[in-house]
């Protein structure tokens, strides 16, 4: 698979956008940085073993605004960071390719919460032609008295 060279946060966020449930690997380095430069060959070697993630190389001195540098905290290159859901879930500082691989792999199987507003009892209804429309009997429940809480003794 391709590494996509970005220049900017909203090209990063499109494509969070367009894959919010793909991981998205993001190496942040420059040209002038030696262990940048090592490791960049070895990102492109993972990129074409891990067909389901998308890899993201930024060359931060290309970031004129300095926009990427505030959003994602950097205060050392390089650095990968790890998104899925659009939401940073790990990152990493160094030139380790070990590591990296390791963080590969544990994000590539990390799964994205669920909605919490979704129902997880929800059941998928299907109605056929033949099937009466009238709506399932609902039970009848008798209402329940309160007890007071406290008395008031006045």
């Amino acid at each position: 698979m391709k590494v996509y060279n970005l220049k900017t946060h909203d090209q990063i966020e499109q494509l969070a956008d367009k894959f919010p449930h793909r991981l998205l690997i993001v190496d942040f380095g420059a040209t002038w940085c030696g262990p940048c430069v090592e490791i960049k060959s070895t990102f492109h070697e993972l990129a074409a073993q891990h067909q389901d993630g998308i890899f993201i190389s930024v060359d931060i001195d290309e970031d004129e605004s300095g926009e990427i540098k505030k959003v994602y905290n950097i205060q050392s290159i390089p650095l990968f960071v790890f998104i899925k859901g659009n939401s940073v879930i790990d990152f990493m500082t160094g030139a380790n390719k070990t590591e990296l691989l390791n963080k590969i792999n544990k994000n590539l199987k990390h799964q994205l919460p669920q909605n919490p507003l979704e129902r997880s009892d929800k059941t998928n209804y299907t109605v056929s032609p033949e099937v009466s429309h009238n709506s399932p009997p609902i039970s009848q429940v008798e209402p329940q008295q309160m007890q007071p809480f406290h008395q008031n003794p006045y």
